[in-house]
């Protein structure tokens, strides 16, 4: 009876199976389709990679979507365009800068990951103009104004 059981269930496995495959052959897992708004926090940093790589926008500026905190390296806006956004898989694989190099050798990114960031740079640039800030300057006239103000007061109080 044992034998009927195991030739039975041999048999369904061989019609489950078709011909000419073996169950080790899978076929490739589909490409990710990618969140736009995870592709943001993960440039930014505001979410981590998975493997503990360094965020994108912790050396480089996005200035063409408003992201303008970094300085340390080149703009990124030419590279996350609707057109480009293919290319960001190859461009951090053929990193030749030496600490970039090493960063993301030893924490790569995940298939996900970069599809997030591929759907962040499809995303539509603002169309209205990207505010450069107005702090510095305001800041930078109020230091004189005050300035003016001490030195007015402390003048008269030597008179």
């Amino acid at each position: 009876m044992r034998h009927l059981i195991r030739l039975g269930c041999l048999l369904i496995l061989a019609l489950a199976v078709p011909a000419g495959t073996t169950s080790a052959q899978q076929e490739p897992a589909p490409v990710p389709a990618g969140d736009p708004a995870r592709g943001a926090d993960l440039y930014t940093g505001a979410l981590s990679f998975a493997k503990g790589a360094a965020p994108c926008g912790a050396c480089h500026a996005l200035a063409n979507r408003g992201i303008t905190g970094a300085r340390m390296a080149a703009d990124l806006g030419g590279l996350f365009t609707a057109d480009s956004a293919d290319a960001i898989r190859d461009t951090v694989g053929a990193i030749e800068v030496p600490v970039m190099k090493k960063i993301y050798s030893a924490h790569p990114l995940t298939d996900t990951e970069y599809a997030d960031l591929a759907a962040f740079a499809r995303q539509p640039l603002p169309t209205t103009p990207v505010d450069r800030g107005t702090t510095l300057p305001l800041a930078g006239a109020g230091v004189a104004a005050l300035f003016l103000l001490c030195f007015t007061f402390h003048k008269r109080r030597i008179s």
